[in-house]
């Protein structure tokens, strides 16, 4: 297959079942958006001036973290370090800062993460003819909900529960032993504090 081959029979069918850039659901898709250098230099004119290249899909979360771009290549063309490499520069181009990037050649599917230690090592590759009974494992990486759940990014400034646990948590079962604690009571004045202490909830 050529690389338009390979968009329309394998990349668009993917991305639609995923339902990246349906209307109001939360996601985006851009196609072929034109990414452009950060430098501008005085003077002559260099190569770096101009246009840097497109991505073939770029597609995330509306207003929120968790994106990624994919580039579609022909089946004659490998999965090497030069395209990897490629698509690589596409995702982390300030203009889109993805999380993760995906390379297809109509032979396999591989979706890379951006900020990995080494970007050579997909996060999951499938033969494209694996595709249909592997779908979930393909979801599970680019679909909105796992999106949204790996990459949205909160920060807590508040005081620690204690030094093993943040400020806010979730139980979600077993059980926490505490083998001893203190809490100290401060209301606005003297008297408030006095009243709080002699609270039958406080003793």
């Amino acid at each position: 297959m050529n690389e338009a081959e390979v968009r329309f029979h394998i990349i668009d069918p993917i991305i639609r079942k995923l339902g990246y850039g349906e209307p109001n659901n939360g996601t985006y898709l851009h196609l072929e958006e034109q990414l452009e250098t950060l430098f501008y230099h005085i003077g002559r004119k260099s190569k770096k001036d101009f246009p840097i290249g497109r991505p073939d899909y770029c597609c995330g979360l509306a207003g929120r973290r968790g994106s990624f771009i994919v580039e579609a290549k022909s089946s004659d063309q490998e999965i090497d370090q030069h395209g990897i490499g490629q698509a690589h520069s596409y995702a982390a181009h300030v203009q889109i800062s993805a999380n993760l990037f995906v390379l297809c050649n109509g032979v396999y599917f591989a979706v890379f993460e951006t900020l990995a230690a080494d970007i050579s090592n997909p996060v999951l590759r499938i033969n494209c003819s694996d595709i249909d009974a592997r779908f979930h494992e393909i979801e599970s990486v680019l679909g909105p909900r796992q999106l949204e759940r790996k990459f949205q990014v909160r920060y807590e400034i508040g005081l620690k529960l204690s030094d093993d646990l943040p400020p806010r948590v979730d139980v979600l079962g077993g059980k926490y032993d505490v083998q001893s604690c203190s809490i100290d009571i401060v209301g606005a004045s003297d008297e408030a504090t006095a009243l709080l202490k002699s609270l039958p909830q406080m003793q």
